[in-house]
This record gives structure tokens, C-alpha cells and sequence, in this order.
């Protein structure tokens, strides 16, 4: 049995790559000491930076064709207008021709536009955080991208104090279902008259009417919420300080957003602005026109499989150990040929 066990041991002895080296002929030294130090302190540093990047992913963006040409899309506002609902109506117009009915009502509700001290404040953050992650600092908005935030800030607070004064506003929210085709969201004056094939807007053509047609948008985005997705114009507030004709010319892309543990489809959009008198017989309001672009983006995480981030962390471990070691030998070599110089010009 004993035998039996020393061959088994033999065997095993046999196929260690690794031979050990024995005590007497180790030499140490100070100068390997400190280098031995040094080395373990730069495998320590470059290791916690390799946790930290598998850790933290970065993204990657892809453009392909959008081939989903017939889904539906959803459009959600929560936008105030400072004139009465009585006078206003909002409704969809799009290539297809389809009836406006058809995209959904949004609900109306009478208020008044000028915010109380704690509405104010929220929409003045609202407006100065989204024109921060718009323009300028790009790293904080990847930081909320990869965080769990949808949306940053939540609905606008209750009011609190009542002003001593009709109601003189109109509270548009809700969603609509649009077609994904080029067309136009607006809010005009009059009524929409809910006829299939026909968009009349009843109280333009029964007076000439001039509103205020001063607005404010809390909420305007298309599909999905999702995170990291800046709204542009979230946060807009438009003072009509004369009758003015608004428009918006926005470029929805449908977006993709696939991580290790969800899949969500979207949309995000660019917007620009334009204000202008309204001519004589020109109908007064704010347009959203809108169109999709044919390429849909695909964002991911850019981390790499498990497997890979072992050998990685084996990589930096065995090259580092193996330069080190290098770099100590010729250290031990020109200290040694150093001495050596000095030692043979001693007298003897």
C-alpha cells in the first residue's frame, strides 16, 4: 500500500511545471526587497482599476436601418398653455391622412399659469438641470445613463396656494399613439371638429381670435421611458409677450437599449426652435413638427465575458511579476559590476 502510495506521489512529482528552488541557494537582498514592494503595490492598483472597469461598463452605439416602420409610437405631454381650455384645441395631422381621433385625446384641465413658490422651483430645476445634461457636461450624463434613473425628476408638486383669480390656463396631458411617419402635433385656437378626412379648427373660422398662446412643457417625449435619455424639451417656457406663431421642428430616432439585464425600445429626439408675429388670417398656436429618422440606434454595454477579465487579471499579475523580476536582475547586475570596477582598483 505504502508503495502504491510513493508511486502515486512520483507520478504526480513528475508533472510539476513549477520545480522549487531550495532554501540555501535563495539569495535576498534589500534592493529586491524594495523592488518586490514596488511591484506588489502596481499589481494591487492595476487589479482594483480592472474590478472597477468590469464593474462599470462603458457604452457603445451602433446606427442601423429601422426596418419597424409599422410600429406605433407613443407621443407623452403634460404642457400648459396660459389661455382657457374653452378657446384651444389640440390634435395630430400626419401624411397618412388618418383621422385625428384616431391618435387619442388628451385630457384637459382648466388652471391658472402662474406657479406657486414650490412649483416655480421645481420647474426652474427641471429647466437648468435638462439644459445642463443637453449641452454641456456629457460625463455627468453618462453617469445617470448607467444609473437606474428613468426619469430625474418626478411630476410637478401639488399647489399650494390658491390665487384669488379665474382660471386663465389649460393643462394639456396624456398620451397620444402616432404613426411613424412625418407630422404635426399642434394647439391652436378653436376647437377641433371631429370629422374623418377633415381638420377644422371651429373657433378660427367663427371670430378672430388673439390668445396667449405662452406656454410651458414639463413633459414631451416619445415611447418609452428609459434611462439616461434626455428630453430637450423638457423645461421650455415661452412668454408671449405679443401674438406669436411657435414652432418646433424635432428628429425622432428610434433607439434600442440593450444591457446585461434589460431590453428597452425608445425613442430620443433633437428639436429646434422658431418664433414668429402671426401674420393677418394666420391661424395663432404651437407646432410640433416631427419626422423619424430611417436609422435606428443600438446602445449596449461594452464589457467583455468573464473568462476574458481572468485572463486579463492573470496577464497583469504574470507581466508584471516577470518585468519586475527583469528589471531587478539588471539592477543586481550593474550594482555588482559597479562594485566589482571599484573593488579592482583598490591596492592591493
Amino acid at each position: 500500500m505504502d508503495n502504491e502510495e510513493d508511486r502515486t506521489k512520483n507520478f504526480f512529482k513528475c508533472l510539476d511545471f513549477f520545480p522549487k528552488t531550495f532554501d540555501p541557494c535563495k539569495k535576498q537582498s534589500a534592493s529586491g526587497g524594495t523592488v518586490s514592494i514596488l511591484c506588489w503595490f502596481v499589481i494591487v492598483y492595476l487589479l482594483v482599476s480592472e474590478v472597477k472597469d468590469y464593474l462599470n461598463p462603458g457604452t457603445k452605439f451602433k446606427f442601423i436601418p429601422d426596418s419597424e416602420i409599422f410600429e406605433k409610437v407613443e407621443l407623452n405631454v403634460d404642457f400648459t398653455v396660459a389661455t382657457p381650455c374653452a378657446f384651444l384645441g389640440a390634435d395630430v395631422v400626419d401624411t397618412t391622412d388618418q383621422s385625428a381621433i384616431l391618435f387619442g385625446r388628451l385630457h384637459e384641465e382648466e388652471t391658472w399659469f402662474d406657479l406657486d413658490y414650490r412649483q416655480r422651483m421645481h420647474f426652474d430645476t427641471l429647466r437648468r438641470t435638462n439644459r445642463y445634461l443637453s449641452d454641456e457636461y456629457h460625463t455627468l450624463k453618462h453617469q445617470i445613463w448607467k444609473s437606474d434613473y428613468a426619469y430625474f425628476f418626478s411630476g410637478m408638486p401639488a399647489r399650494v396656494d390658491i390665487p384669488n383669480k379665474p382660471k386663465d390656463a389649460c393643462r394639456y396631458h396624456g398620451t397620444l399613439t402616432l404613426n411613424k411617419v412625418a407630422g404635426n402635433f399642434h394647439i391652436t385656437q378653436g376647437k377641433v371638429l371631429p370629422i374623418p378626412g377633415v381638420h377644422i379648427h371651429v373657433g378660427h373660422i367663427m371670430q378672430d381670435f388673439r390668445g396667449n398662446f405662452s406656454h410651458r412643457v414639463e413633459k414631451f417625449s416619445f415611447g418609452l421611458g428609459a434611462k439616461g435619455i434626455v428630453q430637450p424639451l423638457e423645461g421650455e417656457e415661452q412668454i408671449d409677450e405679443m401674438p406669436l406663431k411657435y414652432q418646433y421642428w424635432l428628429q425622432v430616432v428610434p433607439t434600442d437599449i440593450q444591457t446585461s439585464y434589460s431590453r428597452r425600445k425608445t425613442q430620443q429626439y433633437s428639436v429646434r426652435d422658431y418664433a414668429r408675429p402671426v401674420k393677418k388670417g394666420e391661424m395663432q398656436g404651437i407646432y410640433f413638427k416631427y419626422d423619424f429618422s430611417a436609422m435606428r440606434v443600438r446602445i449596449e454595454d461594452d464589457g467583455e465575458y468573464f473568462a476574458m477579465f481572468l485572463v486579463r487579471l492573470s496577464s497583469i499579475i504574470g507581466g508584471i511579476y516577470i518585468t519586475v523580476g527583469i528589471f531587478n536582475g539588471a539592477i543586481n547586475f550593474l550594482w555588482e559590476l559597479i562594485l566589482c570596477r571599484s573593488l579592482s582598483k583598490l591596492p592591493k
